[in-house]
């Protein structure tokens, strides 16, 4: 993009039930998805979204788009998704270090 252009404007997924930016691999079975302000995903769409580009996928971080702030995160553990609450005002860098160090 070029520095004049505007912002790209979130869409609606019917998947996460939120207007979403995207996603991001910054590792394999990692994935990031970066939501509007103010939403929030639904737990199996973004699970859904997330294996349909990485069927792998171990860890997935909700993230609002343009501030970083986590909102949630799902990890696959003994086979099932569990949803965990991030401390308030942790941000993506916080969390990818943790989560790819882990």
């Amino acid at each position: 993009m070029a520095l004049n252009e505007k912002t790209p404007e979130p869409i609606w997924n019917d998947d996460l039930m939120c207007n979403w930016f995207g996603l991001l691999v910054p590792e394999p079975g990692h994935v990031v998805l970066l939501i509007k302000p103010v939403n929030s995903t639904d737990m199996a769409g973004a699970i859904k979204v997330a294996t349909s580009v990485m069927p792998d996928v171990r860890h997935i971080i909700v993230a609002v788009g343009g501030t970083g702030e986590v909102d949630v995160v799902y990890v696959l553990s003994d086979g099932e998704w569990k949803a965990g609450d991030p401390p308030q005002g942790t941000v993506l860098k916080q969390a990818l270090a943790f989560r790819l160090g882990s």
